[in-house]
């Protein structure tokens, strides 16, 4: 890998670390941690700084889904503008961890031709 491509990388790395770190710091507000609505979690600006950081954020956020943050699959949604419930239409989705698992399958199986797209 070059090393341009790296530091870019490392640079994206350190964005999206701060990002998810004011999220994180963000939902542990009281108001945040009493309600149900995903859209508290989802929909603030710390959130809509780590959708900002765009399609080079997505293995930042797929490491993170994989370790259970399903608060970000609407990040990844947004990023890629893929309903992956729609995608995977045969797999059964009961919750956000079901939700979870597509994006972690849609990423095994389609994430590295989706970061070469021009979208």
């Amino acid at each position: 890998m070059h090393k341009g491509v790296r530091d870019q990388q490392s640079e994206l790395a350190k964005k999206y670390r701060e990002a998810h770190a004011r999220w994180e710091k963000y939902i542990q507000r009281p108001e945040i941690q009493v309600s149900s609505r995903t859209s508290d979690y989802t929909n603030n600006p710390p959130y809509d700084d780590i959708v900002a950081l765009g399609k080079g954020a997505l293995p930042f956020l797929m490491a993170d889904i994989a370790k259970g943050e399903f608060f970000l699959n609407d990040a990844a949604r947004r990023i890629t503008g893929i309903d992956v419930v729609k995608l995977f239409p045969g797999e059964p989705v009961i919750g956000e961890q079901d939700v979870s698992k597509l994006w972690l399958r849609w990423w095994k199986e389609k994430g590295q031709e989706f970061m070469r797209s021009g979208r």
